[in-house]
């Protein structure tokens, strides 16, 4: 467990923002911030839309994330129905994307 907080924490800490989807669509939290939350909500749901070479990186994949390329996201949007009402993170490898 501690292995997967301290290598989700290393691979966090390459970003510097993240959209959270709540009542304001367009919010953004720090990377700690992110952290502490997933951290403390199980019900946190995080969306990687890294393409699947990025995963392959040093950094790499992380476990309990879901992974929809932004590229595919709006063909693969159905994916995402059953936590239409959960939080939603959306992470990348920069923070452009997200």
């Amino acid at each position: 467990m501690k292995f997967y907080l301290l290598t989700t924490l290393l691979f966090m800490s390459i970003f510097s923002f993240f959209g959270i989807a709540q009542d304001d669509p367009k919010t953004s939290i720090s990377v700690s911030e992110l952290i502490e939350r997933y951290g403390k909500d199980t019900t946190l749901i995080i969306l990687d839309v890294r393409m699947p070479q990025e995963l392959t990186s040093e950094l790499g994949q992380i476990k309990g994330v879901i992974n929809i390329p932004l590229q595919v996201l709006a063909q693969e949007v159905t994916k995402l129905e059953k936590f239409r009402k959960k939080e939603i993170a959306i992470i990348c490898r920069s923070g452009n994307r997200s």
